[in-house]
């Protein structure tokens, strides 16, 4: 049983001062559906009250699943805190197999009953349980918590959106909520037992639980690999079986934008017509195959020498015609180097060279900022007396000064990504908190909260007071026009102010790393009420979003530094 790699936290029971003088919460009832596939009749069903720093307090309710489709009632409920951890224990119908599960398995749900009587657990909240306690534990509301979790657990999965909350989902339905939660349930559900499934879900939770962030590369790919090859129709014709729903929702649509953003296929509508690309992800086992472009779905091509199309990766495109001179072989993929206008090595061309006649389009290596940048060279002493010689862009963006780069100075408490000095070029260094507080040439500061939430409302032209302040669309205007990780519409940016965002990753004080590409972290000067955790401010290739959080202080992040 899977209930051995969930622990839950320990009880913090309430004092009887707590007891007596608390307001009570009365529930005639509580009613929900538990799903992975449905939970099968007589499975477990737990609600556990939660005070308001999600720990437990002792009080606790119990019932089972009524019926195959996973529905639960529990009567005759009274709360002291509106907030309840729902646990289901039990077997499944599966999904991708179509019968029941062979073992049982535990998720998990976290709701707030203030203003509801009806709460789901699913796939979607047990993988928001762990994030949820620790952005809660940060200060954050607990619906603000789940909001950002789910969100972030979206984005791994290439979807963005409006979405009802998890515990009100459900695997049937019509909705883009029902679509989105059984394409995540049957993806990360696979060809796995039950044994391997939960695992993969308690490392899926872990992982994000500290950044919201999966960064297990290899596995996403296996899982794109085993979805491109899906059987849709098949599933759903399985889960129509069970006789519990006379619908299913779209959940191919999810399921395809998966692996063709894994494979960094990009959107396949009236634009990408009859393009061709490339899988250009090496962890993937289709690495190198061609797809094309053909009625909103990529499908595997195979080019022949009479061949007239339009060959692309995601760093540029290739037009051929039957007039370039090019002969392409049956396996032949032509692939464009990201650095210069030359064909890359990976390249299979049987012609040595390409006539006059052929188009060469490349995409564009950088972006054109909105505002101008200027030029600065300076010398500074950091450190202690390290002297850190630098020569940055700046920006002016409404009454601030910023560096229009990361800032790439190699003194003590930095690090390259991956030690790697190939993404120092490109992304700057990393510092731990208190090298990135004394880092900034002179003249120059590590912005404070205040800072940064001058510059996301200057990007999303909003106004107001509070502060940290989160923005849903700052991220998209401030991050670069190229650099990102290609993710649907939300990879890149429009670079709309100049800032040029690129995302560097992050580091850990024991030397590991993750999210080169994909996210963009950058110190602020505030620090929490503690010694341990500072505040930062991150942007993500999945998100229009520009937010902020708190990491341990010896974590290795960006710089971004303004002008005194």
């Amino acid at each position: 049983c899977s209930e051995d790699l969930k622990p839950i936290e320990p009880i913090n029971r309430m004092s009887a001062e707590d007891l007596a003088n608390s307001p009570r919460i009365a529930k005639d009832k509580i009613s929900g559906v538990s799903q992975k596939g449905p939970f099968i009749k007589g499975s477990s069903v737990v609600i556990q009250e939660l005070d308001k720093n999600l720990n437990q307090t002792g009080l606790s309710f119990q019932g089972t699943t009524a019926d195959n489709e996973g529905n639960f009632e529990i009567k005759s409920i009274e709360l002291i805190s509106p907030y309840i951890l729902l646990k289901t224990d039990g077997y499944y119908y599966n999904e991708v197999s179509g019968g029941q599960s062979s073992a049982p398995i535990t998720l998990y749900s976290i709701a707030d009953l203030a203003d509801k009587n009806s709460v789901n657990v699913n796939l979607l909240t047990h993988l928001e349980y762990d994030r949820v306690q620790r952005l809660a534990g940060t200060g954050m509301s607990v619906s603000l918590a789940k909001k950002q979790a789910q969100q972030e657990i979206l984005g791994v999965f290439g979807i963005s959106g409006t979405f009802a909350n998890s515990e009100d989902m459900s695997i049937f339905g019509k909705d883009d909520n029902s679509a989105a939660l059984l394409a995540i349930s049957i993806l990360l559900q696979g060809n796995r037992t039950e044994s391997r499934f939960s695992e993969l879900l308690t490392e899926f939770s872990q992982a994000i639980k500290q950044y919201g962030i999966w960064s297990n590369e290899a596995t996403k790919a296996e899982i794109a690999d085993w979805a491109s090859a899906l059987d849709l129709a098949g599933i759903k014709q399985k889960i129509l079986s069970w006789q519990l729903s006379f619908e299913v929702p779209a959940f191919e649509k999810y399921v395809m934008n998966y692996w063709f953003l894994n494979y960094n296929l990009g959107v396949c509508d009236l634009a990408s017509q009859s393009v061709v690309k490339s899988n250009s992800n090496p962890r993937s086992v289709k690495y190198g195959v061609a797809y094309m472009c053909q009625n909103g779905i990529w499908h595997e091509h195979v080019l022949s020498s009479s061949s007239s199309v339009a060959i692309s990766s995601s760093s540029g495109v290739v037009a051929l015609s039957s007039s370039s001179g090019v002969a392409l072989s049956s396996s032949s993929v032509v692939l464009f180097s990201s650095s210069s206008e030359e064909l890359s090595s990976s390249s299979s061309i049987s012609s040595s060279s390409l006539s006059s006649s052929s188009s060469i389009a490349p995409s564009s290596s950088s972006a054109t900022p909105s505002s101008s940048s200027n030029s600065v060279s300076s010398s500074s002493s950091v450190n202690g007396g390290s002297t850190c010689s630098t020569n940055f862009k700046t920006v002016t963006i409404g009454t601030q000064v910023w560096m229009a780069e990361n800032l790439n100075c190699d003194v003590s408490g930095s690090k390259c990504h991956g030690n790697d000095e190939a993404n120092c070029a490109i992304y700057g260094r990393l510092y731990d908190w208190s090298t990135a507080n004394s880092v900034c040439p002179s003249g120059w500061h590590l912005p404070d909260n205040a800072d940064w939430d001058k510059l996301y409302r200057y990007a999303d032209g909003t106004s107001g007071t509070s502060s940290p302040y989160s923005s849903d669309t700052a991220g998209k205007l401030l991050k670069a026009a190229s650099g990102w990780n290609n993710y649907g519409s939300n990879g890149n940016g429009t670079d709309a102010v100049g800032f040029s965002a690129l995302p560097g990753g992050y580091g850990g004080s024991d030397d590991s790393f993750s999210g080169v590409g994909s996210i963009g972290f950058w110190w602020s000067s505030a620090s929490e009420n503690n010694s341990v955790y500072a505040y930062y401010r991150g942007i993500y290739r999945y998100s229009d979003s520009a937010d902020y959080h708190d990491l341990a202080k010896s974590t290795f992040l960006s710089v971004r530094c303004l002008q005194d």
